[in-house]
């Protein structure tokens, strides 16, 4: 199976980070409402050791340790379609100077992200390796997602405000008819829809970070929300800058152009929109 991965120590090029942690492309199909929630051929061995079988395939950051999960086999029976999904799943910590594993392919995106496919072939873990109790490798990465998802929204929040920042220079500075752009009530009128979307998405973000810090166990609803929002609103935010700024606006190497590019994947990883959407509704319901 494949396995979206975030470097959790920074992962700029040419750095090295210290910890990654992935779910399978299988684990992300199931979210989007899809059958299969399997990393393919690993096993679990009985024998104070957890090996995984040949061609498990990852995809990751520069980082210095990989946090994965694995199926084990198992003979326990749960009831309901979900758990039995998740059923079986276990979360590991695996060096990254692992016998066995290597980087088979760097993986070049729209803007930069330390992303990679990773090959596993005959990997064995100690026991130690596992974290947690067995079988609760699902619960611990929604958990693990409960922190990440603010942090992506707050990662396209700082890219909202500087497409604000970029755009206000610009409509000060630049004139049409001998009036800058900033006198047009049509502008005016963006520039606002921006500012309320930024301070939107900050409010939101800010209640996620909050209410984690504040020791809540769970923090799914606002986490998903908090991503959701942030991304899709500097989305749309990034894009009013972009036609602010006219044709500069999509002149290789200007700022806003390289934020309209840097944007669109947050609204991917760490479950792309569609499925915060979902954890949302699943909540309000329940």
């Amino acid at each position: 199976g494949h396995a979206i991965c975030r470097d959790g120590g920074g992962g700029g090029k040419g750095s090295r980070g210290r910890w990654a942690f992935g779910q399978t492309m299988q684990d992300a199909e199931f979210h989007q409402g899809q059958q299969s929630l399997r990393l393919n051929e690993a096993r679990h061995q009985i024998e104070q050791r957890r090996s995984f079988a040949p061609r498990d395939v990852f995809q990751a950051g520069n980082a210095g340790a990989k946090r994965v999960k694995a199926r084990r086999q198992t003979q326990t029976h749960r009831k309901g379609r979900a758990a039995r999904r998740a059923r079986g799943l276990s979360a590991f910590v695996m060096p990254a100077d692992v016998a066995g594993l290597t980087v088979a392919e760097r993986l070049e995106t729209i803007a930069p992200h330390p992303l990679a496919r990773l090959e596993l072939k005959g990997v064995e873990l100690p026991d130690a390796a596992l974290i947690g109790a067995g079988g609760a490798g699902f619960k611990i990465a929604m958990s693990v997602l409960d922190v990440f998802r603010p942090t992506v929204g707050a990662a396209a929040l700082g890219m909202a405000r500087r497409a604000l920042d970029e755009s206000l220079t610009r409509v000060a500075t630049r004139k049409i008819q001998g009036d800058p752009l900033s006198a047009m009530q049509m502008v005016q009128g963006h520039l606002a829809d921006m500012a309320v979307k930024i301070d939107a998405a900050a409010l939101l973000v800010y209640r996620a970070a909050w209410t984690k810090d504040q020791g809540a166990d769970r923090v799914t609803r606002e986490a998903a929300m908090a991503k959701l929002y942030a991304t899709e609103a500097a989305q749309e935010v990034i894009d009013i800058a972009v036609q602010l700024h006219g044709g500069d606006g999509v002149r290789s190497g200007s700022t806003v152009e390289a934020l309209y590019r840097d944007i669109r994947a947050l609204r991917i990883y760490e479950g792309a929109s569609d499925v915060q959407r979902i954890v949302i509704a699943r909540s309000i319901l329940s």
